[in-house]
């Protein structure tokens, strides 16, 4: 889809969503950023980009993403705003060198998300 269509901003978030699964982190996060400069409005995109980036440690950024996805869709709050609330806890005990080198695992974060 991606070759056929370079523009088609989904193609890319599904593929990003396929790197999650593999945990291929930099790869994901490369696929997000690709939609949402595609799409700025893709809140999943932005809500993904968030758990690739709590992945690889940085915190602050993840935190970022997930209330950008909120702000874009309150539908998610009841999705992400645990996992936010999480994030920004272990912000709080951690020093700014910790937060951008310690991964922090996320219990569910590479299902779907429930935006009904």
């Amino acid at each position: 889809a991606i070759t056929i269509d370079p523009a088609f901003a989904e193609a890319y978030h599904q593929r990003a969503l396929a790197y999650a699964s593999l945990e291929l982190w930099e790869e994901c996060l490369d696929d997000c950023r690709v939609t949402v400069g595609l799409m700025p409005q893709h809140y999943c995109a932005q809500a993904t980009m968030g758990h690739c980036l709590a992945q690889m440690g940085d915190l602050s950024g993840a935190a970022n993403c997930y209330r950008h996805a909120m702000a874009i869709n309150p539908r998610l709050k009841k999705d992400l705003l645990e996992i936010t609330e999480q994030v920004e806890a272990s912000l709080m005990q951690m020093s700014a060198e910790q937060a951008q080198a310690a991964p922090m695992k996320l219990a569910g974060t590479t299902r779907g998300l429930d935006v009904a």
